[in-house]
């Protein structure tokens, strides 16, 4: 009963930059990231930001003299023992070799095996230490974030609302359609081509373009909108020569 609700509950999600995916099962969590997914060789800055949600860079490199020299140029460190130091320190192995990112503990973690047993390790941290204590993967804090994934999605839903309000106004100002609809039906004021399909020929346009077909009188409900008849795309095609 328990396995059956994990899988409408989907408590496992996956853990990398840019993926929402949500898994209900800790094998079908770890097939997915060890199949559609590869951790590259990066360094993750960890010196501290007043700009930053964690009071961290979290700037991340994927070259040693790229964050070196960010170390030197970003916050103007001259040391350079502390700087080789922060270099191994900030350091996440190829495919969780040596070390990697846990967005819930928010620091790299160093790992004490190797191999295929080191990302087996990974992934028992992430699971026994947070999964297994009803953390969700709306806490993890991404690999290139500084701020957990819930909090990305809830920003980028109110983005999206953002754009769409502003696509109206821009419809509005520009005087798009009003909602109400011609005498044949089609909305007013829109550009949909009323004229039955011509037959092809010269100087003409077949049925493989985009032109408006209307379809009227269906009955069928799946079929037929609200006005009792539907509007097909179709697309152009000019006759060459």
């Amino acid at each position: 009963m328990r396995k059956h609700k994990k899988r409408h509950t989907r408590p496992y999600g996956c853990t990398f930059p840019g993926c929402s995916k949500k898994l209900g099962s800790k094998n079908d969590w770890k097939r997915h990231e060890n199949t559609q997914h590869y951790q590259i060789e990066t360094w993750r800055c960890h010196e501290h930001s007043r700009t930053s949600a964690m009071g961290q860079c979290a700037s991340i490199f994927y070259r040693r003299e790229q964050f070196q020299g960010h170390l030197r140029e970003k916050h103007g460190i001259g040391d350079e023992g502390y700087i080789r130091n922060q270099t191994k320190r900030c350091r996440i192995g190829r495919n969780g070799q040596t070390a990697f990112w846990c967005g819930f503990c928010k620091k790299i973690v160093q790992l004490k095996t190797e191999g295929l047993d080191a990302w087996e390790e990974r992934f028992r941290h992430i699971d026994d230490l947070h999964y297994k204590k009803a953390q969700t993967i709306y806490e993890w804090v991404p690999l290139d974030s500084d701020v957990p994934k819930g909090l990305m999605e809830r920003e980028n839903v109110g983005e999206s609302e953002r754009l769409e309000e502003d696509d109206d106004d821009d419809r509005s100002r520009d005087g798009g359609s009003s909602g109400e609809n011609d005498d044949d039906g089609s909305p007013k004021g829109s550009t949909w081509d009323r004229q039955s399909p011509k037959t092809p020929g010269k100087g003409s346009a077949s049925l493989s373009g985009v032109a408006a077909v209307r379809q009227s009188g269906s009955k069928d409900p799946a079929t037929a909108n609200r006005q009792g008849r539907i509007w097909t795309c179709v697309s152009l095609s000019w006759p060459t020569g």
